[in-house]
């Protein structure tokens, strides 16, 4: 059996998971939370753990339970305010730092050593968050994701349809329903641009990287050179654990 180290993001939603062994991140899997036990029950069958790290903002219950499960397989580091970074912290309220936010910023300092960043992470918020080259982590800013904005005008009007698709990426919109989504979509990716301005003008020329469910929708679109990767969260995770082993 395949010695190998177990990498979990227990989100309020889905739980997302990879194996890492040597330096090598393994297939990304996003399943639905309520799958969360059986899943990892079947893929940690027929595997031996060395080391585990779990990050959670899911609910205290959902969380012991799945914390429950993985100490029955391994040694694991359950990722805290406490746990040894890094990056330096610059941020005046680290006990409120999201974790997935901890998890980028380690990414970044390993990946770009040196070098100034701007990680934006799009999903239910956009994250945008500052790595100076000398590994400090210097703040950022939160942003309400596109299914937000777009339930907000619904919920906030009398006559403005809800959708769940951004399926329209044209300007201008010729009709309600495109105009809102065009609205959304280049709201979304000018608001991009201008914090990658601010950055620049703050802190010279930086690595911008994208991740997040939702990247997808707009990395095509940005006017800039881009490290786009749907793993970095779990990346990050994984050198926290090696930095704390």
């Amino acid at each position: 059996m395949e010695k190998l180290n177990l990498i979990v993001d227990l989100g309020n939603s889905y739980v997302k998971f990879c194996f890492a062994t040597q330096d090598v991140l393994g297939e990304k899997h996003s399943i639905p939370n309520h799958e969360a036990l059986i899943t990892l029950e079947k893929e940690l069958e027929k595997v031996r753990l060395d080391s585990i790290i779990l990050s959670s903002t899911a609910s205290e219950e959902q969380t012991k339970l799945v914390l429950g499960f993985l100490e029955s397989k391994g040694n694991v580091h359950y990722l805290s305010p406490k746990s040894e970074l890094i990056f330096e912290m610059a941020y005046q309220t680290p006990g409120t730092l999201g974790l997935d936010r901890i998890a980028n910023m380690s990414a970044a300092a390993v990946l770009f050593p040196g070098i100034s960043s701007l990680v934006i992470d799009i999903g239910t918020c956009i994250t945008y968050d500052v790595l100076s080259g000398g590994a400090v982590y210097c703040g950022g800013a939160i942003t309400p994701g596109w299914r937000m904005r777009l339930k907000s005008m619904n919920d906030y009007s009398a006559r403005l349809p809800s959708f769940e698709m951004l399926d329209f990426k044209t300007f201008p919109g010729k009709s309600t329903e495109d105009s809102l989504k065009s609205g959304v979509f280049y709201g979304i990716l000018g608001e991009i641009h201008q914090f990658i301005n601010e950055t620049e003008q703050s802190f010279g020329e930086v690595k911008v990287l994208i991740t997040g469910g939702d990247a997808f929708h707009f990395v095509g679109g940005i006017k800039k050179t881009i490290f786009a990767n749907p793993k970095l969260t779990l990346k990050g995770l994984y050198e926290i654990l090696k930095h704390n082993n």
